[in-house]
């Protein structure tokens, strides 16, 4: 799913009926498409050739991974 796709999904869901606002499955998705758009942009941002090796170095070592 693409980003823009992801965003016109969180327009449509916002028109939707407050009843239908309220089942778990509606919150369960609409959690789950607004988190896969923050890392869309994530991976976006980290696609940048201006992205050097030490901003890499940075990144893993605030996120403890290697």
């Amino acid at each position: 799913m693409t980003e823009n796709r992801a965003g016109c999904y969180v327009e449509t869901s916002d028109r939707l009926f407050v009843q239908v606002r309220t089942w778990s499955v509606y919150s369960g998705a609409e959690s789950t498409v607004r988190n896969m758009m923050t890392s869309l942009k994530a991976v976006t941002e980290l696609q940048n050739s201006a992205i050097r090796e030490r901003h890499w170095q940075q990144l893993m070592n605030a996120t403890g991974v290697r």
